[in-house]
């Protein structure tokens, strides 16, 4: 007579079989960090936490996923931008918002912000 199995069983008998890659480790990782950058950017977007808060959440992940953390952090940025009309004009006649209408990632923190998105790819 056969021997009954569990589904579990089954499943770890393929899985002993499956073998994950250093470039499917690193996609992974790419996509752990993408997704925590992500979060991690909206929370400063809906001031749960402000520019010196996200930049804590960065450190956090360490120095080997630094540069995948920044390079996610400005895609995201980008991504969010909506640009109408020409901005310089925009800027020459507008005055400077109070201080109660500020983002969120305005202010001290703010600069460690620009200056990572800056710093990544060149921008």
């Amino acid at each position: 007579m056969g021997e009954i199995r569990s589904t579990l069983d089954i499943i770890m008998e393929k899985a002993k079989r499956v073998e994950v890659t250093e470039e499917d480790k690193a996609a992974f990782m790419r996509r752990e960090v993408e997704g925590k950058i992500r979060g991690s950017l909206q929370k400063a977007l809906d001031g749960f936490i402000d520019a010196q808060g996200l930049q804590s959440e960065i450190e956090v992940l360490g120095a080997d996923r630094h540069e995948i953390a920044v390079a996610a952090l400005r895609r995201e940025c980008l991504e969010r931008m909506v640009l109408e009309g020409d901005i310089l004009t925009q800027e020459r006649h507008s005055e400077p918002a109070p201080e109660t209408m500020k983002h969120p990632l305005a202010g001290e923190g703010g600069a460690w912000l620009e200056n990572a998105l800056r710093a990544s790819n060149g921008f």
